[in-house]
């Protein structure tokens, strides 16, 4: 008999972390800078340049601030860098530095290179062997109108539950400015390379819940992994804006999975979303820990770009399988952020999956996210605009009035 594990969520984010925005606390020993909800190495900072700023200018203006080594945004955005400081620097003086390049005239924006934690659903063993030829088995032979990116920890196109062809197929074979190998189905922003596998599983479990409900429907579609997130579920700012354009550059996206999020308010990040209004919907999943978005934002969720779908969590008696089958429920579930003007509609957010052999019962409003994503999907028409989509999202969501009136459109997202 298969172990079975059961992964509640915990709040972590917000007891860990407290300060705000605005407060900087330096831990020396760790070099780290800690904000609420996430911890940012003290001499890293992600920058964007202006459009028209070329290689010559980009030299000087590295120069002017002093930087030791700096890295840019592979695949995706060439605008995009992250600037590394000596870590002898005083954190007083990199602030400084900050400072004076989110006003500089031939930037557009700055911001700590923070860490963001993703939920973690408690694989113990995760099969870390993938294989460029073994996923090439599973791409599609020729791109539908609807793709699906997946900001996340990778996939796990081993497992049995991918049993026909789902992955994105690169047709071009875009080499990457930064690595000599091929764009061929999806990217790993952690390690720099064209095998988005999943070394942690949250994003398999994610991919799951769409590709196997939309495979259910009939539903040509394709799943674009994007590993933004390593084996421990961490990942940073850069890599994370470095997904998101990467994921928009492509022109058959047209819906995003972000199953994350945290407490700051990041300018540089809105914009990025600000940017695609007109081409992608963004669903994003509304956070675990039983907070009010209204009174404390949670990002991306809380943004308020048209072009976002922010999902919390339905409660649930029964637990639903990956393709959707089980009873309904419509109140909050227990974990699950709300709020009247920043948290949508709300879907099921509990599972069971069977993951490298092993048994796992989840919950969380990543999932609900997911469960979004493919209804989001299962409604899209060629030539519809991510705000239509997401109003016919809502449309389709049941109304319970008095369960769900702490969110939006007091609506769930029924099977």
């Amino acid at each position: 008999m298969n172990n079975i594990k059961i992964i509640t969520v915990v709040s972590v984010l917000l007891l860990v972390f407290a300060c705000s925005e605005e407060q900087l606390e330096v831990n020396n020993e760790f070099k780290s800078i800690e904000r609420k909800g996430e911890r940012a190495p003290i001499n890293e900072i992600v920058i964007r340049y202006k459009e028209n700023v070329d290689e010559a200018e980009k030299d000087s203006i590295r120069s002017n601030y002093g930087i030791v080594n700096y890295q840019r945004c592979p695949c995706a955005d060439e605008t995009l860098e992250l600037w590394v400081f000596s870590e002898s620097l005083d954190a007083s003086v990199i602030e400084e530095r900050k400072s004076s390049a989110s006003d500089d005239p031939d930037l557009d924006g700055t911001l700590y290179n923070k860490e963001v934690l993703i939920q973690q659903v408690g694989v113990a063993s995760p099969n870390l062997n993938g294989s460029i030829e073994q996923a090439l088995l599973k791409r599609v032979d020729n791109n539908s109108s609807l793709t699906i990116a997946v900001l996340d920890t990778g996939i796990n196109y081993l497992e049995d539950e991918f049993d026909e062809d789902f992955l994105y197929n690169n047709d071009n074979n875009v080499a990457c400015e930064a690595s000599p190998v091929k764009d061929l189905f999806g990217w790993d922003f952690v390690n720099g390379d064209n095998d988005p596998f999943d070394d942690n599983n949250h994003g398999t479990m994610i991919s799951q819940i769409i590709n196997s409900n939309l495979k259910a429907q009939n539903i040509d579609h394709q799943i674009l992994p994007v590993k933004v997130f390593d084996a421990n579920g961490r990942g940073s700012y850069f890599n994370i804006l470095c997904g998101y354009a990467y994921a928009t550059s492509k022109e058959e996206v047209r819906i995003i999975n972000m199953s994350f999020g945290s407490y700051t308010y990041k300018e540089l990040f809105n914009d990025f979303i600000e940017e695609s209004q007109d081409d992608v919907l963004v669903v994003t999943s509304a956070g675990n820990n039983t907070e009010d978005n209204d009174l404390i934002p949670h990002f991306p969720s809380s943004y308020t770009s048209e072009n976002i779908l922010s999902v919390a969590g339905l409660e649930n008696t029964n637990v639903y399988t990956s393709d959707g089958n089980s009873s309904s429920s419509s109140s909050l579930a227990w974990y699950s952020n709300y709020g009247v003007t920043s948290v949508d509609v709300a879907a099921n957010g509990s599972y069971n999956f069977n993951i490298n052999n092993e048994d796992i019962s989840v919950e969380g409003t990543s999932f609900a996210c997911a469960y979004a994503s493919y209804k989001s999907a299962m409604l899209y028409t060629s030539g519809v605009l991510p705000i239509e989509l997401k109003n016919k999202v809502i449309e389709n969501a049941v109304i319970f009035p008095n369960q769900l009136s702490t969110i939006k459109y007091r609506a769930a997202l029924l099977p």
